[in-house]
């Protein structure tokens, strides 16, 4: 689905490739990781997620793309009549300045910045990754840990506690598969658009150094960071195994990830006829 990305810095030797040829890099080193899971791990007073059977509500997942300025009333609407919003990231900072207090807050991020993130005034529920720096989780009044399937991790930290959740490198996705360990099969995606609009990568001001691509999908060309490219791929493969388990998605907005999200629908009802 997204094949053609060209390189915006030398067009005169634009090359098709595919996403799985870019290389990524962790922004965390193995030990920091230890380091991390451990501290997590001795906390007395840690909350850990639990698995719950399959029910009817319908989990909001808000990402910061440029698309959620202009769903913010009918996604207050959503939760407004019983949705449960999951805001990620920087955005229950966003939501809060504009009257709309998110249910719950998710973390995924290694980084020690991180915590300033955590708002601890704005009441909600905190879903924190275990291996979120300390000082996330010290600053965080009502959190509940959770730990990121990483291949060998299991085996390597026998201790650590399931659920493991998966879905994917970014915290869109991992948002995702938390809330489907909630018991959510319905979800509505807002600000997850994995583009820019214009010169905009966020609903809200916040720097950036990511390299920024070209790439096509559905005919359509956007303006991507690779790691949203990723994101975007990710979902791809996440698409049809949420699907196999009776799950509905809508996305919504009007980024590369809604793209996606089209494109695979219209293939599926191809497929069908």
């Amino acid at each position: 689905m997204l094949k053609f990305i060209r390189d915006p810095e030398n067009r005169s030797e634009d090359k098709d490739f595919e996403v799985r040829d870019l290389e990524f890099i962790a922004n965390i080193s193995y030990e920091t990781l230890e380091h991390n899971l451990k501290a997590a791990m001795a906390r007395t007073d840690a909350r850990w997620l639990e698995s719950f059977e399959p029910h009817d509500g319908t989990a909001i997942i808000a990402g910061g793309g440029p698309s959620l300025k202009s769903d913010l009333c009918f996604m207050k609407f959503c939760q407004a009549s019983g949705d449960i919003l999951f805001a990620v990231n920087n955005v229950p900072a966003y939501l809060s300045d504009k009257g709309i207090t998110p249910d719950c807050h998710v973390l995924l991020d290694s980084l020690p910045g991180v915590a300033n993130m955590v708002k601890p005034e704005i009441p909600m529920v905190r879903f924190y990754s275990s291996q979120c720096d300390p000082s996330v989780h010290d600053k965080a009044p009502n959190c509940i840990l959770w730990t990121p399937y990483i291949v060998g991790l299991e085996t390597a930290f026998p201790e650590l506690r399931p659920p493991f959740v998966g879905g994917g490198t970014t915290i869109g996705t991992r948002a995702l598969g938390l809330a489907y360990q909630l018991g959510y099969r319905r979800f509505r995606l807002f600000g997850l658009d994995c583009s820019m609009d214009g010169n905009e990568l966020h609903a809200y001001e916040q720097d950036h150094d990511h390299e920024i691509l070209d790439v096509m999908c559905g005919g359509k060309n956007f303006r991507s960071p690779i790691q949203m490219i990723a994101q975007a791929e990710e979902f791809v493969v996440i698409i049809p195994k949420l699907l196999s388990e009776g799950c509905e998605l809508t996305v919504y907005g009007n980024g590369l990830l809604r793209a996606v999200a089209d494109e695979f629908a219209a293939a599926h009802e191809k497929q069908m006829n």
